[in-house]
């Protein structure tokens, strides 16, 4: 959530921009997790790969957001337009 309260703060709630913070440290992380793994075995390996699934999860939703928010979508969430 610190990654997001400079956007939070400057959009005055929840916006599609919220995304673009975890866009490079998460997709290096998918990168680093999906591709060159350390050496892990039983809870840690399952730990690994919940952090893959959970994060690789995030940046399907992330990357389309920030593309609305690029491409003009910059509703914040509860306040009316």
């Amino acid at each position: 959530m610190m990654l997001n309260m400079p956007v939070m703060l400057k959009e005055r709630g929840f916006s599609k921009l919220m995304g673009l913070p975890h866009l490079i440290p998460w997709t290096v992380l998918v990168y680093i997790l999906a591709f060159n793994r350390p050496p892990a075995e039983g809870l840690y390996d399952c730990f690994l790969t919940l952090l893959l699934i959970t994060n690789a999860i995030s940046l399907l939703f992330d990357y389309p957001d920030t593309l609305s928010w690029l491409l003009g979508d910059r509703a914040v969430a509860g306040r009316a337009r």
